[in-house]
């Protein structure tokens, strides 16, 4: 593969992340600020109260962070019921990664 070939797929990716952030799910998730700044304070609250707070993060810990993602997110843009259910999936998985 040449590297014309390795940009114009990387421009190509570009691109499409571009339309994603900006267009249809933009709608979707509403105001990318509101909704990055909500997903920090909960991450935040999280990891203040964590048992040990200084300590590394586990996997079971990221997958409890990825689930308050899909919660703070479920409070920006439009109703998406995926949200909650995305949010379920994580933290059955930090169940059994907890194991």
């Amino acid at each position: 593969m040449s590297h014309l070939d390795e940009t114009m797929k990387a421009a190509e990716l570009l691109l499409a992340a571009a339309d994603i952030v900006s267009g249809e799910r933009a709608a979707k998730h509403g105001d990318m600020r509101e909704c990055h700044e909500n997903i920090a304070e909960i991450w935040n609250a999280f990891l203040r109260t964590r048992r040990d707070p200084a300590a590394p993060l586990s996997g079971s810990q990221v997958a409890i962070c990825m689930a308050l993602l899909k919660i703070a997110r479920s409070q920006t843009g439009e109703e998406n019921p995926d949200d909650l259910l995305d949010a379920a999936g994580y933290i059955a998985i930090a169940e059994e990664l907890s194991e």
